[in-house]
């Protein structure tokens, strides 16, 4: 019925949106950004439609920041974050929910987010226990292993779909030297070997007020709010965490290819290809557009030319998230067994027309209102734009949320083919494939075909 629902608004609204791209998402004159002494960043977008608050809290402690003898400590600690005792015993999971809110963290390459939704009329109870929680939370050795015990499950849970298998598959394939390439939880063998020590220290490190942001939307004064924070974390100094990026993955120069059996009927394969960070937000946005112009539904070019046109395959995905550093644009799709060499050639034709073909002025006018219906819907709530301003705090800058259409709207057809040309190649993608029973070929020799 839901589902339902929101397809529908979305056909009554794609027109208006669509009349007027101009129309501010997330208006900047609503937003107020402060660093508090201690240099916790405080952002905070005024919200009265509802009585309710929506937080968050980004600390940049992904799994970019562990050493290899330490990988799957940041989702150790994530989910530790549940149990520490926040106030007189208070364990801040349960605390939230009392109180009928909502609370779920996250832990991705590049930062953990603590994300909380709640009456505003709990908002001075709430504050004390999520901070003193994410600065000050203690966990003992019982509880690390209890929660070691759960993330294994849930790794053998991920081993079962082979679409996680494959997305893993193919960041260890592309980053062989970058943290970007581990998994993000770790190995089931790394969680045995981490020590007590280990995840205090890791906490104790980055769990600092000048290394994490508080993002708050919805029915709070920002002027209060800002006293209130200053006040509770007072007692939190900050301090240098100590931390250097690591090199730079080496460019690659040739397709890296790795392979395995599937025992069914189809194969899934994922092209990837490494594209823009955050430095470089014009290459982003015209990223995201060439993201959108090739698997935007059954709009994008590598639906309509290869699964409703040619019957080649049966889905393609295509996903870039814009990371701190530079990321994966990920080229996924599904096809018969058998099928394997006229389908990657057929995608990396469709790829290399975006570099030597221009988009007219009307495609790239409709792949831009696509990209705005997207963000606007996925902007619509209190905890999304939370969840937008947050992401952007944690690798760069909170502004970026607010600014990202109006540099997407000024990208031009050159720019797009340009940016498609430089990271989009023939000679430095990473292939990963999962063979079904019936493939005809051998993986390398299907993905050197010339384009």
């Amino acid at each position: 019925m839901r589902k339902t629902v929101l397809l529908g608004l979305l056909l009554l609204t794609v027109r208006p949106l669509c009349a007027a791209p101009n129309l501010p998402i997330l208006d900047p004159a609503r937003v107020v950004d402060k660093k508090l002494p201690n240099g916790l960043g405080l952002v905070v977008k005024e919200e009265r439609q509802w009585p309710v608050v929506a937080l968050g809290m980004y600390i940049k402690a992904g799994s970019l920041y562990e050493y290899p003898a330490d990988a799957g400590v940041a989702h150790l600690v994530e989910h530790l974050l549940f149990e520490t005792n926040g106030n007189d015993d208070q364990k801040l999971a349960p605390f939230i929910e009392s109180l009928g809110g909502r609370i779920s963290a996250t832990t991705l390459r590049d930062f953990v987010h603590v994300d909380v939704i709640i009456s505003s009329r709990y908002l001075e109870q709430v504050l004390p226990v999520l901070i003193k929680a994410v600065f000050e939370g203690k966990f003992t050795e019982q509880q690390m292993m209890r929660e070691v015990a759960v993330i294994k499950r849930e790794m053998t849970d991920r081993a079962d779909r082979v679409d996680l298998y494959l997305d893993e598959m193919i960041w260890q394939l592309a980053y062989k030297t970058h943290p970007y390439g581990r998994p993000i939880g770790g190995t089931s063998a790394g969680l045995s070997s981490l020590t007590y020590d280990t995840l205090n220290s890791f906490r104790r490190r980055f769990y600092v007020p000048n290394n994490a942001s508080l993002v708050a939307v919805g029915d709070v004064d920002p002027a209060w709010l800002e006293t209130r924070v200053k006040e509770l974390t007072a007692a939190y100094a900050a301090r240098d965490v100590g931390w250097q990026a690591p090199p730079a993955e080496a460019p690659l120069t040739e397709p890296r290819i790795k392979a395995e059996t599937l025992t069914r009927d189809v194969t899934l394969l994922s092209f990837a290809w490494r594209g823009p960070g955050i430095a470089d937000k014009p290459d982003v946005c015209a990223m995201d557009l060439v993201f959108t112009v090739l698997g935007q539904g059954a709009v994008g070019r590598l639906n309509r030319k290869l699964v409703e046109d040619k019957k080649l395959i049966f889905t393609a995905d295509v996903d870039f998230l814009t990371q701190k550093y530079p990321g994966l644009v990920v080229v996924s799709a599904l096809m018969p067994a058998g099928r394997e060499i006229e389908s990657e050639a057929a995608i990396l034709d469709e790829i290399k027309r975006l570099g030597d073909e221009p988009l007219t002025e009307a495609e790239l006018d409709q792949a831009k209102r696509l990209l705005y219906t997207e963000y606007a819907f996925s902007n619509e709530s209190y905890d999304d734009q939370v969840g937008s301003m947050g992401f952007y705090a944690a690798i760069d800058s909170y502004r970026f949320a607010l600014d990202y259409i109006d540099q997407v709207m000024k990208v031009t057809p050159a720019q797009l083919q340009e940016v498609a040309r430089k990271y989009l190649r023939q000679d430095n993608y990473s292939l990963a494939i999962l063979r079904g029973k019936k493939a005809n070929s051998a993986p390398e020799e299907a993905a050197m075909l010339p384009w």
